[in-house]
């Protein structure tokens, strides 16, 4: 999730809570309401937002909580909708989300406590010795027979290797 969507969630997270009608299930009529909201997220963001893309954005959030309730999903970027989760009962997509929000804190606090002069110092090294082996790997020839996976390794950094399934390849990402 890019930043400009991060701060759009937060901002539509914490403005929604003045709008019930839009989140609640037995709502009456709301064509206006999304106008306003959408109005109100354009003035805090300082850039246009449709209300209908608010109006997709919620269902969309709602389609996700609904998946992560039933199980079908694990993961979400919709975090800033915790409290949103709690309103509608939906006690397994809450729980998810307060794992994924602690996971990111003890992430933060680990690298936040790593980087000191030390840290920095280490990975300086660790990249020396990436560059050098990468340098005598390159004049050396690939050998014959050898897959393709292995090659990949001669050629690009540990962080960027591909990870190989039984039945695909796809991204560290």
């Amino acid at each position: 999730m890019t930043t400009a969507d991060k701060q759009f969630h937060d901002v539509l997270s914490r403005l929604l809570r003045d709008y019930p009608d839009l989140w609640r299930y037995q709502r009456g009529p709301i064509k206006g309401k999304y106008e306003e909201l959408a109005g109100k997220v354009s003035e805090e963001l300082h850039r246009p937002v449709s209300a209908e893309k608010v109006r997709t954005v919620l269902k969309n959030v709602r389609r996700h909580l609904q998946r992560l309730e039933k199980g079908l999903s694990r993961r979400t970027d919709y975090c800033a909708y915790l409290w949103y989760a709690r309103e509608l009962d939906l006690m397994r997509a809450a729980e998810a989300m307060s794992k994924l929000i602690e996971e990111k804190e003890f992430f933060q606090e680990e690298v936040m406590v790593n980087v000191g002069d030390a840290f920095i110092d280490e990975l300086a090294q660790e990249h020396t010795v990436f560059l050098r082996s990468r340098v005598q790997r390159a004049s050396a020839p690939p050998r014959v027979g050898s897959s393709a996976h292995q090659l990949l390794r001669h050629t690009l950094p540990a962080r960027q290797l591909p990870r190989f399934s039984r039945f695909s390849m796809y991204s560290n990402d």
